[in-house]
């Protein structure tokens, strides 16, 4: 019954989708590669349910979940602020699962930290642009990595 109504979900995603005309593209397998790239990492997610390997945290994540107010059309940013090793990137990947299937482009990068200490802010740049458009960049600056997700962000 799970996977009729993920399947339902996916379909009723699909039937909000216009603006794909045959026309603009050369053949009928580029339109469908694309509807396809376009529709299945948003419909066919799977919510995983709370994970059981964080006790204690449920409600943490659940008062995260009300300031992120999802059902509102507003930007929203937060941090999560503390001490190391208290679950603050757990709750931050709870988070992307739940609603990354919501957003065009996702990249969640834990313990960014660590890697900008160990390969800098231009790797770590790459590393968002390769993931929110699909592309590998070779940047040759922090300036040019912060120029282009400045564009794409907007």
């Amino acid at each position: 019954m799970e996977k009729v109504q993920r399947w339902r979900g996916a379909f009723v995603e699909a039937g909000k989708i216009s603006g794909y005309h045959l026309l603009n593209f050369k053949d009928e397998a580029e339109c469908i590669k694309k509807l396809v790239d376009d529709i299945f990492p948003k419909s066919l997610q799977i919510i995983s349910p709370f994970p059981e390997s964080l006790v204690g945290m449920k409600s943490q994540v659940e008062k995260v979940t009300s300031l992120l107010d999802m059902e509102s059309n507003d930007v929203r940013s937060i941090g999560i602020w503390g001490m190391g090793g208290i679950g603050k990137t757990e709750i931050a990947n709870v988070l992307h699962q739940r609603y990354r299937h919501k957003f065009e482009a996702v990249c969640f990068l834990g313990d960014v930290g660590k890697l900008h200490q160990k390969n800098g802010l231009t790797w770590l740049q790459q590393v968002v642009i390769c993931k929110l458009l699909g592309e590998k960049l070779t940047l040759t600056s922090e300036h040019q990595g912060m120029n282009i997700l400045k564009n794409m962000l907007r």
